[in-house]
């Protein structure tokens, strides 16, 4: 309906506006006005390319809608009947509500209603050519839906929405997303690791790679920008080779809490909180306190390409360890001394260390 009214009522007669101002300024040569119709409902596209709609035979009685009509209007050379996504479809401004004000601003950017200062921004500019771009002209047997839904690390994955598996990897593909994703409870808790892929105007962005998305102040922090669709990725904290040698290391300890050096614990966690992962691979600042953590505990860094070693100095909240750190070793600092020991389940579910 509302794309036979637009069609019917702005549409059809702005065509005949343009040719009446063409003959107006004598414009002469080989130009030619093409009106893009844009639809995001592929029944509709099948409806109007084929001229015929069988289960729907009341549409011209009850709606006052010609599907013959939209047929033959759109078989023309002067328009173009294109298929996008929702997230792209300007119209729905006029024929829905809106509670989201991201969402909301996004729509206005899209039918040019800004502020004059907003003109010269880059993503409004980019937001146009993106509507442009994604659309595909509805010619076959088949809506071609765009290519662009995927980042190019990721192009010969599953883009449909929803929880996907991927070897030793699990992402979820979301459209409009409000917030970052975690992983849902129950599932396999060593997934700790978290890349962020985010689409707006501009293109694919990562927001984040390899980040420990369980130590975060805010794993489910709001997206306060438009994005149009999102790949958040979870994978193993820990390799299998790494595994293997931690397990080795935790049969050793015999489960026992080891004492070691408190003075120096607590220095070198000042030197190396929120400064992130440090591996081992001789380019960052911080890689020879690193080295001494290590060699404190006596633990050599693993050399082997597919699984490198990494240090990290977190501090734990109200929840204490967090699940992606079962079975690493780690250096646990208390009021007065400082104890080497591996975590496990056990830890997690008591809240171990809490704050």
């Amino acid at each position: 309906m509302a794309g036979a009214l637009a069609l019917k009522s702005a549409g059809v007669p702005i065509l005949d506006v343009v040719r009446i101002m063409k003959l107006a300024a004598n414009l002469r040569g080989n130009s030619s006005t093409v009106l893009r119709f844009h639809v995001d409902n592929q029944a509709m596209a099948a409806v109007i390319r084929s001229g015929r709609n069988p289960t729907m035979r009341h549409l011209s009685r009850t709606h006052g809608i010609s599907i013959s009509w939209l047929h033959e209007q759109c078989r023309e050379d002067d328009i173009e009947m294109r298929y996008i996504t929702t997230t792209l479809m300007a119209a729905d401004i006029y024929t829905k509500a809106f509670q989201d004000a991201v969402k909301w601003n996004n729509l206005c950017e899209q039918i040019n209603l800004i502020e004059p200062s907003a003109l010269s921004l880059p993503h409004i500019h980019a937001l146009h050519s993106l509507v442009l771009s994604e659309s595909t002209v509805i010619t076959a047997k088949k809506v071609l839906t765009a290519q662009n839904l995927m980042p190019d690390e990721l192009e010969e994955w599953n883009t449909s929405f929803g929880w996907h598996e991927r070897d030793q990897l699990h992402y979820f593909v979301v459209r409009e997303p409000k917030l970052y994703r975690t992983m849902k409870d129950g599932w396999d808790t060593k997934f700790g690791k978290r890349t962020t892929w985010l689409k707006n105007s501009t293109g694919w962005v990562c927001a984040e790679r390899h980040a420990n998305w369980q130590s975060l102040q805010n794993p489910r922090k709001p997206i306060t920008e438009w994005i149009e669709r999102a790949v958040f990725v979870f994978e193993l904290s820990i390799a299998s080779q790494q595994s293997q040698n931690i397990e080795f290391v935790a049969a050793a300890l015999d489960q026992r809490k080891i004492d070691i050096s408190f003075c120096n614990a607590v220095t070198w966690h000042d030197m190396l909180v929120d400064q992130g992962l440090i591996s081992n691979t001789y380019d960052h600042p911080l890689f020879e306190i690193a080295c001494s953590v290590c060699d404190m505990v006596n633990v050599k860094w693993s050399i082997d390409e597919d699984s490198v070693d990494t240090v990290e100095a977190v501090n734990l909240g109200a929840k204490g360890v967090y699940a992606s750190l079962i079975d690493t070793l780690v250096i646990i600092l208390h009021a007065h001394k400082a104890e080497l020991q591996v975590i496990n389940q056990a830890h997690v579910s008591l809240n171990a260390y809490s704050n």
